[in-house]
């Protein structure tokens, strides 16, 4: 749930990294869960696993503003010690959004574009969990995957 709610995020032009992590955090903390991790790091050219200075996570003192075409990663997870524990990745790019009120003096905002397209595998989610945005945004992203990627299978 959480990886959907960061990546279907939409905010204004100036927002930093850190403030994102409440996106991914919020359906975990609503049950009493956490991540003992960073939501998410930049992705860059350079080899390092996280490549400043994008980092998507409340603990950070440091704050950097999200500006068009950069790229992080998307990582919540949750942990239950010898229980078990899942972890959804993926790679989001910062995009200007056309919304319909952006132009009059309240915007620009920005959101996020998926990069890595591979599907979130339908029989293991449990749709009970999700919100009706959440399912749509699922839907809405695999049926991309079909579409770009799908021919190229054949």
């Amino acid at each position: 749930m959480g990886a959907i709610d960061l990546a279907k995020g939409i905010f204004r032009a100036g927002t930093t990294d850190t403030r994102m992590d409440i996106l991914a955090r919020s359906p975990l903390y609503s049950v009493g869960l956490n991540y003992r991790h960073g939501t998410g790091h930049g992705i860059g050219a350079y080899g390092l696993v996280h490549e400043s200075p994008l980092q998507v996570r409340i603990y950070k003192e440091e704050e950097h503003e999200l500006k068009v075409g950069m790229f992080f990663s998307d990582e919540p997870g949750v942990y239950i010690e010898v229980m078990f524990g899942v972890r959804l990745e993926t790679v989001l790019r910062v995009v200007e959004k056309n919304l319909t009120y952006a132009g009059r003096g309240f915007g620009p905002f920005y959101g996020f574009k998926p990069v890595c397209l591979v599907p979130f595998e339908p029989k293991l989610i449990d749709y009970d969990l999700l919100s009706r945005e959440q399912v749509e945004w699922i839907n809405s992203y695999n049926k991309e995957i079909v579409d770009k990627v799908g021919p190229l299978l054949l």
